[in-house]
């Protein structure tokens, strides 16, 4: 009874595998289809996510999220990124086309566009890892600081009420 246990747990599991890797592969069939159809638009999403790290930054100390939506933001920022970066550095040729239509008659500027949007593959992730990790840092800096001058209030605050005059 329990190999046949043993046998079902693998069963589900070599079940559980191929419907995933099934499945991922659908996806991304899917997502490339989508990506060939709308390069541009995926280009401006690519080039427009190290700005919104940056507005999460900034805006950090306005916005009522915690340490853990912070996380989830930069774990989806993070996907999305990589995710239009490995799109991108499969098919920047396809992208430099949608771009530059006549790139014979100038071939030193779309080998400029080409050079771009390598260096953009890399950098991108990296600045947008920098900046959301250093959200979620700047965050866990504040809460301690708040716990801290709270902890320290509330010492504080019974002399206070014991004190006459204050």
């Amino acid at each position: 009874m329990q190999t046949f246990s043993k046998v079902l747990k693998w069963i589900f599991l070599a079940i559980y595998v191929l419907i995933y890797f099934a499945g991922t592969g659908i996806a991304l069939l899917l997502f490339g289809e989508a990506f060939r159809a709308h390069v541009l638009m995926f280009a401006l999403i690519w080039i427009s996510i190290p700005p919104i790290a940056l507005f999460f930054y900034v805006a950090a100390c306005f916005l009522p999220l915690t340490i853990k939506e912070l996380r989830f933001h930069r774990a989806v920022l993070m996907t999305a990124v990589i995710l239009i970066s490995c799109a991108m550095l499969m098919s920047s040729e396809e992208l430099l086309n949608h771009i530059d239509t006549n790139a014979s008659a100038s071939l030193l500027r779309w080998r400029i566009l080409q050079w771009l949007a390598l260096a953009g593959v890399f950098v991108f992730p990296f600045i947008t890892w920098y900046i959301m990790t250093a959200v979620v840092e700047h965050a866990e800096r504040e809460l301690t600081r708040r716990q801290a001058e709270d902890a320290a209030g509330g010492e504080e605050a019974t002399p206070q009420k014991d004190h006459p005059t204050l």
